[in-house]
């Protein structure tokens, strides 16, 4: 029985090491108000409520989630359907959608004729990225949108060397599902053509003008059936642009100049940075030859050009956050993978066959597994993040059972937090104080109180709520 290459057990640490990093928020409790209720809107739907095309959140807010489009819910909600209701549902979701998005990392790595032994490399820089770490425990859509933007890119660099449209037409089709998961923000993979022609040459302007447009044409055609012959779908996709694209250009504004997605980027870029920086002065300092990342440089420029063609137009709008370009860093860590590459090939060249440093790499292997899986089990049951909300939201839906509603007071109408937990542990409905007069009144203290004429405090200890019930 041959042993497993050293590139398998980089593989393992590189996975596990990003486990580890990403457990103590991925497997507790508490999650970003943007994740949670797409993660409430998901297990409505895998109970009924709500459908693909006209997603619920509840009776008060977002009775019709048009926010953005459907298909990353509808899919988590089959994860809802096959495993429960479970919090740790969403997590190994989004986990799974990084599985995903990095096997199409490392086959465009191969495609873009690195071996396949060496793919841990940008697979290591790209989950180095902050902001990376940060999503996967935070369910967000761009998890999804990853997988279809990096198998489109596969497709498409596919199609170029096999001189076969039909991948082209594929990954235009896989655009159509990343716009189906989180609108415009995908659709940077146009510029493919163009940036093979400006940066590689590979391809004539003519062929990138055709490719171009097949690549287009086969993005929209998918929406132009929906537009036909579902009006669901019609309804569901034009609120959303009406809502949120139009509306994001025009009124919402919550950054003060433009350049915001620019910083952004660098922000969440320091550490992979960093990290191959200090490689690359290493070997200058033991004066190692470089020359191998000028064979990789007009594909470095390729995917230079691509990454800012997913960053640049987020300018248009003053509506910008960091999660809005998280599908670029694969191909971020890509750059610096064919950068840190010629260097890390002669280390383990140099290295990779002496008998005491492949021990020293199982050893390690082993240490991370066990490491960050022992991690993520201590972390199951915990709540790292609004931790007294997560608390009394629980109590409350398994004191007066799920599927009700309950008034709150108006100041807390537009926590959407709130309203997130309440849906997601037992579908129920936070009304305003007064505005429909329910049974049960939820008080913030010192925010507001009850008439006692009218309710009376409930046995039920909170701990930064008084839960009344009406006499």
């Amino acid at each position: 029985m041959t042993q497993p290459k050293l590139s398998f057990y980089f593989y393992l640490i590189v996975i596990f090491l990003f486990i580890g990093i990403t457990s103590m928020s991925l497997f507790s409790e508490g999650m970003f108000m943007d994740g949670l209720l797409y993660s409430a809107i998901s297990n409505n739907m895998a109970n009924g409520l709500g459908s693909f095309w006209q997603p619920y959140l509840s009776n008060s807010i977002f009775p019709e989630f048009y926010e953005h489009p459907p298909l990353a819910i509808g899919l988590q909600s089959l994860w809802f359907s096959l495993f429960g209701d479970s919090v740790l549902v969403e997590r190994f979701y989004s986990l799974f959608t990084y599985l995903l998005t990095g096997i199409g990392l490392v086959s465009v790595w191969v495609q873009l004729g690195k071996s396949i032994k060496t793919g841990w490399i940008p697979l290591f820089f790209w989950l180095m990225v902050s902001n990376v770490i940060w999503a996967v425990s935070n369910n967000m859509l761009e998890n999804t949108m990853a997988i279809f933007v990096i198998f489109s890119a596969w497709s498409y660099l596919k199609g170029i060397q096999k001189q076969n449209f039909l991948f082209i037409i594929l990954a235009g089709f896989l655009l159509s599902l990343g716009f189906l998961t989180k609108g415009f923000v995908c659709l940077y993979i146009w510029a493919f053509p163009l940036g093979m022609y400006i940066c590689t040459k590979k391809i004539t302007i003519t062929k990138a003008i055709y490719q171009t447009l097949i690549l287009v044409t086969s993005t929209l055609l998918p929406f132009l059936f929906l537009y036909l012959f579902s009006e669901a779908a019609n309804h569901n996709l034009t609120s959303y642009f009406n809502k949120q694209v139009m509306g994001s250009i025009k009124n919402v504004s919550n950054v003060d100049t433009r350049f915001s997605i620019i910083m952004e980027f660098f922000q969440h870029i320091i550490l992979p940075l960093s990290i191959a920086i200090l490689v690359l002065i290493i070997a200058k300092v033991k004066k190692q030859n470089l020359n191998g990342i000028k064979e990789n440089k007009k594909t470095i420029y390729l995917l230079t050009f691509i990454l800012m063609c997913g960053i640049l137009p987020i300018m248009v709008s003053m509506k910008q956050r960091g999660f809005y370009i998280l599908t670029v860093y694969p191909f971020f860590g890509l750059i610096l993978g064919l950068i840190t590459l010629p260097i890390a090939e002669k280390i383990l060249i140099k290295w990779g066959s002496k008998y005491l440093v492949r021990l020293i790499i199982k050893g390690f292997t082993v240490l991370f597994i066990i490491a960050s899986v022992t991690l993520s089990v201590f972390q199951i049951g915990t709540t790292k993040r609004d931790i007294l909300e997560v608390k009394d939201s629980k109590l409350v839906v398994e004191f007066i059972g799920p599927n009700q509603s309950i008034d709150i007071c108006h100041s807390q109408y537009g926590n959407w937090s709130k309203h997130g937990y309440y849906a997601r542990y037992g579908n129920i409905t936070l009304e305003r104080k007064d505005e429909k007069n329910q049974e049960w009144f939820l008080v913030n203290e010192g925010e507001c109180s009850p008439d006692l004429n009218l309710y009376e405090e409930s046995p039920l200890k909170l701990f930064m709520h008084k839960l009344y019930h009406k006499k």
